[in-house]
């Protein structure tokens, strides 16, 4: 369990040194100008922050991208910039480390990753391997733990049963199945 959530830090860590603010990164439409007029900080900013000038996809989410080689880039007529929420109701994010911790663990218990690990495809490729291989690492250190507690605990008829039943029954996120030595019988 201490090991599972020192590894759970470091990952997190690693992720908040790689991908703080990335996750905000947008496709902005190009403001154009017109001859003879006035442009100001504060019409740049407001123009970047309305959520109508944001790419969206068909439903209505704004697309991520990337500034570096290997991320989804914006079409010519759009710029990627770090504006507005993070995705998922500003929910997923490696901003700090608590988000960082918590996305990190979303990752770890394979709970709706396929949508973290696709935002993050967009904004860098390279990291995402590196970051995708560790914490498939964890998750093997997980299931080896879950099927090392349930080998213990399955060791007199009684919890033998009970924990046989649970294991039956539960829907488990982590698939503790082949990891469990337990003869159903």
């Amino acid at each position: 369990m201490t090991l599972t959530i020192f590894c759970l830090m470091v990952f997190a860590l690693f992720a908040l040194q790689v991908y703080m603010g990335e996750l905000r990164n947008k496709c902005v439409k190009n403001l154009v100008i017109p001859p003879g007029e006035n442009f100001t900080d504060e019409a740049w900013s407001a123009w970047i922050q309305e959520p109508s000038n944001w790419m969206v996809n068909a439903d209505e989410v704004p697309i991520i991208c990337g500034n570096l080689t290997g991320a989804r880039h914006c079409p010519p007529e759009w710029t990627c910039l770090c504006v507005g929420p993070n995705p998922n109701h500003g929910y997923t994010n490696f901003d700090n480390f608590l988000w960082s911790m918590l996305t990190t663990f979303q990752l770890i218990t394979l709970d709706y990753w396929e949508n973290v690990y696709n935002m993050n495809l967009h904004i860098a490729e390279f990291g995402n391997w590196i970051h995708g291989c560790l914490d498939r690492r964890v998750q093997m250190l997980a299931h080896n733990c879950v099927g090392l507690i349930g080998n213990l605990l399955a060791t007199s008829n009684k919890v033998h049963s009970c924990i046989v039943s649970l294991i039956l029954r539960a829907n488990f996120v982590l698939e503790v199945g082949p990891y469990l030595s337990l003869n159903v019988s």
